[in-house]
């Protein structure tokens, strides 16, 4: 299970923990895994997390772009994730959205 009001950081993904542990608060991801991506994206619908310390989360985001846009449309992004310990989120999530690949990512509890 998560820690509640956790910040688990990545090198491609943050994660952020409500007061109860039992949703995810914000989760941020980028295009491709590179330096500087072609678009990035926040999630903030509140992603319930199971009893199991897994999310399970697909639907439509705004997502920016390099210039502090946002695109025309909602992409499809999806997040497949899992606490394996208090301090580390581990996972899979993709923007749907040409030119952008499914990215994997380790984070660990940075504060909470």
């Amino acid at each position: 299970k998560p820690k509640p009001l956790g910040f688990y950081a990545g090198r491609y993904a943050t994660v952020e923990v409500d007061q109860t542990g039992k949703k995810v608060s914000s989760f941020n991801g980028d295009c491709t895994p590179a330096k500087h991506p072609a678009y990035t994206f926040s999630v903030t619908w509140g992603i319930p997390v199971n009893a199991k310390g897994k999310i399970k989360w697909s639907r439509p985001n705004a997502v920016n772009t390099p210039e502090g846009s946002t695109l025309a449309g909602f992409p499809r992004v999806t997040i497949e994730a899992e606490f394996v310990s208090k301090s580390e989120v581990k996972g899979t999530y993709q923007l749907h959205k040409a030119g952008c690949k499914a990215i994997k990512f380790d984070a660990k509890l940075e504060q909470g």
